[in-house]
């Protein structure tokens, strides 16, 4: 899980990612961010920066959702997770 995805989705960031599975989790193409395929290589990629930045609700609408998935892996509930997790493990 890529820390620097967390910390740019805690921001508020969208994200503009590659289709990569280890983020496939944290940014849902058009809810939190961009997804380019790899195919669309780094023109795909710098199209989807350039319409992200163009595009105010666009930009608005991802802006709050990042806001949101974010909220998902807050310290609590990640301690929460963690502590169940090992607790399950040690019996």
């Amino acid at each position: 899980m890529p820390l620097v995805i967390l910390e740019a989705l805690e921001m508020g960031c969208p994200v503009v990612t590659f289709d990569i599975p280890a983020i496939n989790d944290l940014v849902v193409d058009g809810y939190n961010g961009i997804v380019v395929s790899q195919s669309a290589g780094s023109q795909g990629f710098a199209q989807a920066i350039a319409w992200l930045l163009e595009d105010q609700q666009l930009w608005e609408k991802l802006h709050h959702n990042a806001l949101q998935e974010a909220t998902k892996y807050s310290l609590d509930k990640i301690i929460s997770k963690w502590k169940s997790f090992l607790q399950v493990e040690s019996e």
